[in-house]
């Protein structure tokens, strides 16, 4: 097994940029709703979906007067330094698992530590990770995003762009999915805040519930998978015939 490591790392004008791209496309979640869960102010964000003059310079500004803050009490730093010393604990254990479920390796990472936005990389070793404020109490959504950008992967090597109807697809089977090895028991142990069963649906209150009705489905063929490859093989063709519908 190939060595597993999370490196985070700090970079304000990447995050910045990052977080005014991430309003300006689409996502299933919309707009609003994605900026109530991650904090952003409505206002800026409002600007930038429709476009509005100055919205970007808008955005920057805010940010850069909560780095003063952050980094007049050392919170950046001092954020790196914890979540650097907990992954440090677990990232052997974590992968070692997570390739024995899926019958692929993981790859390492850079895991920026953001003011505000998470998402998880289709085809790269990066993952991007919300919320400096939130580590400690959500620290268990680092591994989700990259079981996440795993669960992408693994995809890919069983499918090409062209077997998967939609794009959309195959990142509501990798979200389900993420959630379904996250509460895997010897995962589950090394984050023992969440104490969330797979008989739980994880979707509900979040801002993607449209997606319970897909994880009823494959909770099914996950409990009953003789392999990885069996529960994407269902789970594909599933939802090449029930398409995600974003509700």
């Amino acid at each position: 097994m190939k060595e597993f490591k999370v490196e985070f790392y700090r970079d304000k004008t990447q995050d910045k940029n990052d977080t005014y791209e991430f309003f300006e496309n689409s996502d299933p979640a919309g707009w609003l709703n994605r900026a109530i869960g991650i904090g952003v102010p409505l206002f800026l964000v409002n600007d930038i979906t429709h476009n509005k003059k100055g919205a970007k310079q808008n955005l920057f500004d805010h940010m850069d007067k909560e780095y003063e803050i952050f980094e007049e009490y050392d919170l950046y730093k001092s954020a790196q330094e914890q979540t650097d010393k907990f992954w440090k604990k677990i990232e052997k254990d974590f992968s070692k698992r997570v390739s024995l479920i899926t019958n692929r390796d993981m790859d390492s990472y850079k895991c920026l530590l953001t003011l505000y936005i998470t998402t998880a990389a289709w085809n790269e070793n990066i993952t991007i990770r919300r919320n400096i404020k939130e580590l400690q109490q959500d620290r268990f959504l680092i591994a989700f995003e990259l079981l996440l950008s795993h669960t992408f992967k693994c995809v890919r090597d069983f499918y090409s762009e062209e077997d998967i109807k939609s794009d959309w697809d195959t990142w509501g089977l990798a979200e389900i999915t993420a959630s379904f090895m996250l509460r895997d028991e010897e995962i589950n142990s090394l984050f023992p805040e969440l104490n969330f069963p797979l008989e739980k649906n994880w979707f509900i209150g979040t801002n993607y519930p449209f997606l319970e009705e897909y994880e009823d489905v494959l909770k099914k063929y996950w409990a009953e998978r003789k392999s990885f490859k069996q529960y994407i093989d269902k789970s594909i063709e599933y939802i090449n015939n029930n398409h995600i519908k974003f509700g």
